[in-house]
């Protein structure tokens, strides 16, 4: 039987070890974006409260020696020169990632716009894209 959390630990050990000192290994912070609610009495829209996660994280860009459909994240959003890739341990965000939340990487915002995990859910790796006049 796999010991999943002990494999998690290890996962999560080895990234923050081994890249740590790296050019791409980076401090960032994941904002979690808040639920936004309606309220049909007054017809207005309430948006939620964003929660905030630091982390270290690995951010990279996209090979496009390949092609890119096989580089192509879960929601087939075909990268652009732009766009970058973040990789971490599953354990270092208390909370799954979604598209549309956003991370902040040396000042500049930057967008979740594809997602993947591994099947073992040890890392995730994220599309993400910059806010332009961040």
């Amino acid at each position: 039987m796999v010991d999943w959390a002990t494999l998690k630990q290890t996962v999560s050990d080895a990234l923050n070890e081994n890249l740590a000192g790296a050019d791409d290994w980076k401090a960032i912070t994941y904002r979690q974006r808040g639920e936004e609610t309606y309220n049909p009495t007054t017809q207005k829209v309430t948006p939620g409260t964003d929660v905030d996660h630091s982390l270290n994280a690995l951010i990279y860009t996209f090979s496009f020696t390949r092609t890119s459909a096989s580089d192509k994240q879960s929601d087939d959003v075909i990268p652009i020169a732009i766009d970058r890739k973040c990789l971490f341990a599953s354990l270092d965000l208390p909370v799954d990632p979604k598209v549309g939340d956003y991370l902040i990487i040396d000042g500049a915002t930057w967008r979740v716009i594809g997602l993947n995990k591994d099947p073992g859910i040890l890392h995730r790796n994220l599309h993400i894209r910059p806010l332009i006049g961040t």
